[in-house]
């Protein structure tokens, strides 16, 4: 029987503080001098599935300054279960449940990156990201993925 070669790549699973989208540009009116974060506790999935109301920052990506934030309740966070192998839906305890998931710091960090992924494609960007709860700053920021955004990237606009 012929195969054909594929790649494989095996990569520690992130213990995930925090996770979320940004946009590297504001998907709300197409403003190309703003970059949007969101973010939640865990795991990433409860924000791309939008099954969440994640914290919100507008960054203003000419200075790297944080604009507006906008902090949610967030009552449920997706992490991974040592015990089952298996990630599972927890409820975030009370006392941080209104906090911000992300420092000022990482999203700042976050934006300075995502400026520079999207001077690298050309055009503006739709990322995942990740932070590492177990590694210290800014080694604890991982992208999952970037693409191009869809919605206003065709469109001239900020």
């Amino acid at each position: 029987m012929d195969y054909d070669p594929i790649g494989v790549a095996v990569l520690k699973m992130v213990n995930s503080k925090a996770a979320g989208v940004m946009f590297t540009l504001n998907p709300a009116n197409g403003d190309r001098s703003k970059i949007m974060i969101e973010g939640n506790w865990g795991l990433g999935e409860s924000v791309v599935s939008g099954s969440v109301t994640p914290d919100e920052w507008i960054v203003d990506k000419v200075v790297i300054e944080i604009v507006k934030r906008t902090i949610s309740t967030k009552t449920f966070e997706f992490a991974f279960d040592e015990s089952t192998g298996r990630v599972r839906m927890l409820d975030v305890p009370t006392n941080r449940q209104n906090l911000p998931c992300l420092t000022d710091e990482e999203i700042l960090e976050l934006a300075r990156v995502g400026k520079k992924l999207e001077r690298h494609y050309g055009i503006p960007q739709d990322i995942e990201w990740t932070i590492d709860r177990d590694l210290p700053f800014p080694e604890n920021i991982f992208f999952v993925q970037t693409r191009p955004e869809t919605i206003w990237s065709k469109t001239k606009s900020g």
